[in-house]
């Protein structure tokens, strides 16, 4: 085993670039001798659990505890092979195959391993966020055997990992999730069940982990969610461990650094900068974190952070229909800050929003439906918000345009892409989705993302979820409105823009947009006007502007991709109807093309695919160039 206190390891030019280490002096040895942490009082942040708690979140409690305790975690859709001894730290629950343990971190590809799997799995186990809920279990049954399992898996951890060797030290968001797990766990059960040993251990990592964010943050393109990650946990030990050597630097650092990353990765108008909603929630779950901690030791971050976050809760809540439900565009890792379930968490976003509505007083931006979760133990809980108001409302530098208003009795959510591509200068987890819609109505989700699928080992799945076939819009030959490089890369990108906003009271408005991706490669651009005209019928209006010499067999498609839970049927005419519960819910015609129901594949959830409906619309480039195409959607009202 490598001593915990030693760092010794070479190093190539290479392997730093892929790892974005910029600021690490490459030498054959790079030896880092850690500062020996004395025992003392450990930090942690504040929670309370009651002895009675909401009946679904206890099973969720005791279910995750049971998996757990038999090795069966359940992280990403994927069941764990039920190893539970030390092994469990580096094995992958698919391949079955283990990570390296031994190795100095920055000397594991993971990036490009494909035969051990997609490392994400692995670092989920490892950001020990189970061990959260199983504490809140403990506490609220007041099981001292349950509590000192939660002591010696953090010891089994700290043991099988010394710093900085193995996969899992490999990121720093990963740290920082472990992190804040640790503390959490901490203000759940006290300091009373650690021995001097294990006290001494876990200050020893907390340290170990503080300095390693602080050595190698995420640089350059890297600077997104990641960084807010890393500086939030900075904040967090500078701050709840003030007697760690350099304590005052890490909370100095990672204050200043959330301050100014919130700025630049919420835009303005509340928008999330990587154009994912999740991701913006993340992104809050994390300042708002730091904000809670800040305000306890009465030294609060600027005024103008909190009023960015309450920006971006108003944003989120505008985007959020009567189930809970946000459109999902961009990525979505399901990544969290603070766990409590095994299950997908359906609703996280609007989990967010409960906890900003409860802590910062604001409650317009409450969920329509609330749902209990840990964090709201440490935010508090809001009354709900059964609605929020309708209208046009135009999110110029984030880019979208969301309308929210009754038709026929039904209250629809229209979104319209006219954004940038995603965040810094790779766009890591953008889409090509430029002029894509997504729609809503009452509860149910009609239009619909592909979603994610995964990340590192997704190859062309990766491609095709990230990619314009995906999306709900249009494209010509199934090709990219932007080019695809890598994972989380693109170079040609195409630039939508919001053209116009026509808006005459409820009976008829436009929204005009359009993109240039197909500019270079078929001299087109792309105009979308999305309409409502005086018979409160839906109009699409796709058109290709340019000096376009078509192909004979050059094709254009618009794709919109179904909710699983709709019935999709066309009838002799052509008409498509949607409908749930043999009720009809919209109908779509076209003017000019050939509309089909074909099978398509989306992502329910990181790592799954499943089938589902989509219509198509074809027509021949040449004719679209003449005519355009024409979209009629007809709201039903309800039976």
């Amino acid at each position: 085993m490598i001593s915990s206190s030693l760092l010794s390891d070479s190093l190539s030019k290479k392997e730093a670039v892929k790892c974005n280490i910029s600021n690490l002096i490459i030498s054959k040895k790079f030896p880092h001798k850690a500062p020996a942490i004395k025992s003392g009082k450990l930090p942690y942040i504040s929670l309370s659990v009651p002895p009675e708690i909401d009946e679904q979140l206890e099973v969720k409690w005791e279910a995750l505890t049971k998996l757990s305790k038999r090795g069966e975690y359940r992280f990403l859709g994927t069941k764990w092979p039920g190893i539970t001894d030390v092994k469990k730290w580096h094995v992958d629950p698919i391949t079955k195959g283990s990570w390296p343990s031994e190795k100095y971190c920055f000397n594991i590809a993971y990036r490009h391993e494909r035969k051990l799997g997609d490392v994400k799995f692995i670092l989920e186990l490892n950001r020990l966020q189970f061990l959260q809920p199983m504490a809140a279990y403990a506490v609220m049954k007041q099981d001292e055997k349950l509590t000192q399992y939660c002591v010696s898996e953090i010891e089994s951890w700290i043991d099988t990992n010394p710093p900085y060797h193995g996969v899992n030290w490999c990121s720093g968001i990963e740290l920082s999730s472990r992190v804040v797990s640790l503390l959490i766990v901490i203000g759940l059960i006290g300091e009373k069940p650690f021995t001097p040993e294990q006290n001494k251990k876990l200050r020893q990592t907390l340290y170990d982990h503080a300095y390693w964010i602080d050595r190698y943050p995420s640089k350059f393109s890297s600077a997104n969610n990641h960084l807010i990650a890393e500086a939030a946990a900075l904040f967090v030990i500078g701050t709840l461990a003030s007697d760690l050597p350099n304590a005052r630097k890490f909370e100095a650092k990672g204050r200043r650094i959330i301050s100014e990353e919130a700025l630049k990765q919420i835009h303005p108008d509340g928008v999330g900068g990587e154009q994912s909603p999740t991701y913006t929630a993340y992104t809050l779950e994390w300042i708002s974190l730091c904000c809670k901690i800040a305000d306890d030791v009465q030294k609060p971050l600027p005024k103008q952070l909190n009023e960015r976050l309450k920006v971006a809760a108003q944003h989120l809540r505008f985007i959020t229909d009567q189930g809970n439900n946000q459109p999902h565009i961009g990525d979505n890792d399901e990544g969290r800050v603070i766990y409590s379930q095994f299950e997908l968490e359906t609703h996280y976003s609007s989990s967010i929003l409960s906890c900003i509505s409860a802590y910062f007083n604001t409650p317009e931006v409450a969920p329509p439906q609330l749902s209990f979760h840990l964090r709201n133990y440490i935010f508090g809980i809001p009354k709900p918000k059964a609605s929020t108001s309708n209208g046009i409302k135009s999110f110029k530098h984030g880019g979208y345009t969301i309308v929210r208003e009754i038709v026929k009795s039904r209250q629809l959510m229209l979104a319209i892409d006219h954004g940038p591509l995603g965040y810094l200068s790779i766009a890591a987890h953008g889409h090509a989705d430029a002029l894509a819609v997504w729609l809503h109505i009452d509860d149910q989700p009609i239009f619909i993302d592909a979603g994610t699928y995964l990340y590192h080992s997704g190859a062309a799945w990766r491609d095709y979820f990230r990619g314009t076939l995906a999306h709900n819009t249009l494209n010509i030959n199934q090709k990219n409105q932007s080019t695809i490089t890598g994972p989380f890369n693109w170079s040609r990108r195409a630039k939508a823009k919001l053209n116009a906003i026509i808006y005459e009271n409820n009976r008829h408005w436009s929204i005009d947009v359009q993109h240039n991706g197909y500019l270079k490669e078929f001299g087109v651009i792309h105009r979308r006007k999305i309409s409502k005209n005086i018979n409160s019928e839906l109009i699409i209006h796709d058109h290709l502007i340019g000096k376009s010499t078509p192909k004979q067999d050059d094709m254009v498609e618009l794709r919109y991709l179904i909710s699983p839970n709709l019935n999709v049927s066309q009838e002799k005419g052509g008409q498509i109807n949607i409908s749930q519960d043999q009720t009809i819910i919209l109908s779509l015609k076209i003017l000019t093309g050939k509309m089909v129901i074909e099978r398509a594949i989306y992502s329910p959830s990181f790592a799954k695919k499943a089938e589902t409906s989509v219509i198509v619309i074809r027509t021949p480039l040449n004719k679209m160039l003449k005519t355009g195409m024409h979209t009629c959607i007809t709201i039903h009202r309800p039976s």
